[in-house]
């Protein structure tokens, strides 16, 4: 077996959660009353650390995006955390990966406490070794949070294999070694999957078993 862990990342790989997301950020932009987005740029956002999207577009202050992100998160949790769904065939194939003996991880910029929150909604957390999450400062990069969840697994980075839908998720494994499958049908630009190294980009998260064959 090539690989022993395999590392995925949340939205935009496993789950659609944009639906949610998207909410919250038109929740946020109305309460500070700031310039509305178009769908495209909210979708964008979907999946990224959220003070740094404030942050950037408003030219926000880290005191001003730290309010914001408190605004986004407060309302995410109470109302729309839950509204997301798994994309095609990703419990059959986690079904699959699991029989096949592989351990399975998740590493996230979505808050810790979110993610297993959502996880066990969807049914899904049982089938995870270790789940890794964004801090509750949301300083973390894409890169730390592998790092943190890498930590916890006595596994060779030559053994490693990380799935994501965006640049920060192959750039982080890039940096670390470890190798990269990207997935085109989350919130990443394909383009940019392209630019760093990866073994493959697939359309269906089934498709993985083309590779580990």
């Amino acid at each position: 077996m090539k690989y022993e862990l395999i590392i995925f990342d949340l939205d935009g790989t496993l789950v659609d959660s944009s639906s949610g997301v998207i909410k919250s950020i038109e929740h946020t932009i109305d309460v500070l009353n700031l310039p509305q987005l178009s769908i495209e740029e909210k979708r964008s956002l979907v999946g990224l650390p959220i003070f740094d999207s404030f942050k950037k577009i408003y030219k926000m202050s880290d005191s001003e995006a730290e309010y914001a992100t408190k605004i986004f998160r407060d309302i995410y949790k109470s109302d729309f955390l839950y509204d997301a769904v798994l994309y095609k065939n990703i419990f059959s194939t986690l079904v699959k990966l699991r029989n096949h003996k592989y351990k399975l991880a998740i590493a996230s910029y979505k808050k810790d406490d979110y993610c297993k929150l959502l996880l066990k909604y969807l049914k899904i957390d049982k089938m995870f070794e270790y789940i890794q999450g964004s801090d509750s400062n949301n300083k973390l990069s894409k890169l730390e949070i592998m790092q943190k969840c890498i930590a916890k697994f006595n596994v060779n980075l030559n053994k490693i294999l990380m799935v994501g839908d965006t640049a920060h998720d192959a750039f982080g494994s890039e940096r670390l070694g470890v190798d990269f499958i990207g997935v085109s049908y989350g919130f990443g630009n394909k383009d940019d999957l392209h630019k760093h190294k990866n073994i493959a980009i697939i359309d269906d998260i089934e498709k993985i078993f083309d590779i580990l064959n």
